[in-house]
């Protein structure tokens, strides 16, 4: 993002184009993060990036910051690696990556145990503070989504038993739509999420 946004510049560019998450009932994990930058970048293009990283991350998600950004580093390595051995191009139009084969169970499990820790690391404010709780929760909520879909849909028969999955599967759909998110893609809706084990 940042290196097209300097050649922008230096070419003249008047119009830059970039998706982002703006409707808040679309899903786009870490999309909180890409905005963050987008703004901070529109400035200055030769911001320091890791330096606007760790301050998105140290204040969006406070003490869950390091677990967090162990997720978002170990997803990106793993967009890397896909990127260069399978079809995904990124390219608008490309082969999608809802696909079983694209995705390691215990990557994505991984995922799930650092947004877990993420969870225990604002217990404290439970009760201390619960407005910044259900803010922190709500934000950490949000971008678990995509790996609990990953294993609900490509790694149920390891990862859940038959009553397990129905539960994860409910509170999965019950999280979506806490946090006001209908829809993955233009054409996919969460709450017509119809999975089995």
């Amino acid at each position: 993002m940042q290196t097209f946004l300097q050649a922008s510049r230096d070419v003249n560019a008047t119009w830059v184009f970039f998706e982002t998450p703006l409707s808040t009932d679309n899903y786009y994990v870490f999309g909180k993060l890409k905005l963050y930058l987008l703004s901070k970048l529109g400035w200055d293009v030769d911001m320091d990036i890791h330096a606007l990283m760790d301050d998105f991350f140290d204040n969006y998600y406070r003490e869950a910051s390091e677990p967090m950004q162990e997720y978002f580093e170990s997803l990106t390595t793993w967009c890397a690696y896909l990127k260069e051995t399978s079809s995904i191009t990124g390219v608008t139009g490309s082969v999608g990556a809802d696909r079983k084969d694209f995705w390691n169970e215990g990557v994505v499990s991984r995922w799930v145990e650092l947004i877990n820790q993420a969870f225990d690391e604002i217990e404290q404010y439970k009760y201390s503070n619960v407005e910044l709780y259900n803010k922190l929760y709500d934000r950490i909520l949000y971008d678990s989504l995509s790996p609990r879909y990953i294993l609900l849909k490509h790694f149920a028969e390891g990862s859940f038993t038959d009553e397990s999955f129905l539960t994860e599967l409910a509170q999965f759909k019950a999280d979506a739509k806490r946090l006001g998110v209908v829809r993955a893609t233009s054409h996919f809706y969460f709450e017509e999420l119809n999975l089995s084990r």
